[in-house]
């Protein structure tokens, strides 16, 4: 099958978005011919993958937009949500010829993976998949207390963004255009029907290549004190909740425990700040942006994974710990309390700040106190990878929403056709 996929954001040797777009494109091209539309500014790093490595059969690129990245125009935050938009209003019309020469039988969107944002490439009038998409997820609202005033406004807006693009002619379009729709979460699963999927499915969007796995068992650190480590990492942003970390580590001074915080952005401060008025700067570290391979060794050596995240519609960490058979320690939303079952680790509902923080103390002390409890769930959490997030099995799965999209078109056509 001849596939074109949409996706804004894909780059080898990332996470998130761009690491997510780049596992679609490569996982679909061992079955597919697949032409991937993406942003200009990932072409460098494509170019010299393949130059490095070797071109990838069955895939090839087409790249539109400016040379810049787009996160380097103004306010960050603001102006790649616009600019983001205007690529995708722009799309159809740019790939107009690429996508005629190619033939495609279908088009599939992919990145960003949010339910809330129009794709123009159902006005080409090919079978449509899009998703999976995510972004239904609202944080819970007793943990809205944790947020900063600026973390509280930026959600404000998020709520009205959200508000006025399910009102828009647009989004109604995309929606209701696609042969099917696959939301993350079931949050999201919920939004695409409010806008009126046709067929709306729930399908994670991310997972774990077993050549990563094997990698991983080959990176594995082993432990050289006693000191219990903990890790948080992601985005230092108002809603990854990071502080609820740190507060978790304030009530664990009755164990030797150490917390690893990775990333950067701009709530370090803040938590920074915390760190010293809780007077944890001995038990508490900031690492940084790592490369991945010196991220995922520390991980492998960890009691825990701490990822109180507020809406994480994926939450691919956790299944990077899942994988290096590490206990996740999360709140149950979004993706992470998809992913987290109680046999791998702990998930917890969402209350109270104060509850949550006190309850992920409990749980990293019962670590803390039991290695085999660790051994069992992180032993459980690889199983889990290795039965559901493989690549090679979400890309199984995708092949058979394929499939039931040729056959809803072809019975469209002949429906027509009666007509």
């Amino acid at each position: 099958m001849k596939i074109v996929l949409s996706a804004f954001s894909c780059r080898p040797n990332a996470g998130s978005e761009p690491g997510v777009g780049w596992a679609w494109a490569t996982a679909l091209a061992r079955y597919h011919q697949v032409r991937v539309l993406t942003h200009r500014c990932s072409q460098l790093a494509i170019e010299r993958y393949f130059a490095e490595k070797g071109r990838t059969p069955g895939l090839s690129f087409s790249f539109y937009g400016t040379e810049e990245s787009p996160y380097n125009h103004g306010i960050k935050a603001l102006s790649i949500q616009f600019y983001y938009h205007y690529w995708q209003s722009q799309l159809a019309r740019w790939a107009e010829r690429d996508i005629a020469s190619f033939k495609p039988d279908l088009l599939h969107h992919v990145t960003y993976a949010r339910y809330w944002t129009p794709s123009s490439l159902v006005s080409v009038g090919l079978p449509f998949v899009f998703g999976p998409v995510g972004g239904g997820e609202d944080p819970p609202r007793p943990l809205m207390s944790t947020l900063s005033m600026k973390g509280r406004a930026l959600e404000c807006a998020r709520a009205g963004a959200k508000v006025l693009a399910e009102r828009s002619a647009a989004m109604k379009t995309t929606v209701r255009s696609a042969s099917i729709a696959l939301g993350t979460t079931k949050a999201s699963v919920a939004c695409l029907e409010r806008l009126g999927a046709r067929k709306a499915r729930e399908f994670a969007s991310c997972g774990m290549h077993a050549q990563e796995l094997s990698e991983l068992d080959g990176s594995r650190q082993p432990r050289r004190s006693r000191r219990h480590l903990f890790i948080a990492a992601g985005r230092l942003i108002h809603w990854k909740a990071v502080d609820l970390s740190i507060k978790a580590m304030a009530l664990c001074r009755d164990i030797d425990a150490q917390l690893e915080i990775f990333g950067g952005g701009p709530e370090k401060t803040r938590l920074q700040k915390l760190v010293q008025r809780l007077k944890l700067s001995d038990r508490v570290r900031f690492q940084g942006a790592v490369d991945r391979a010196t991220f995922l060794g520390r991980l492998s050596s960890a009691t825990a994974l701490l990822h109180p995240s507020l809406h994480d519609s994926g939450g691919f960490v956790c299944l990077e710990a899942m994988a290096a058979r590490v206990p996740v320690i999360c709140v149950d939303t979004g993706g992470p309390g998809a992913f987290v079952t109680p046999e791998t680790g702990f998930a917890i509902p969402p209350s109270e700040p104060s509850v949550v923080v006190q309850q992920m103390a409990e749980y990293m002390r019962e670590l803390a106190a039991d290695p085999q409890l660790v051994g069992r769930l992180g032993d459980a959490g690889r199983q889990r990878i290795e039965e559901e997030y493989l690549w090679e099995k979400r890309v199984e799965r995708m092949n058979g929403v394929y499939d039931e999209v040729m056959g809803i078109s072809a019975n469209d056509q002949r429906f027509e056709g009666q007509a």
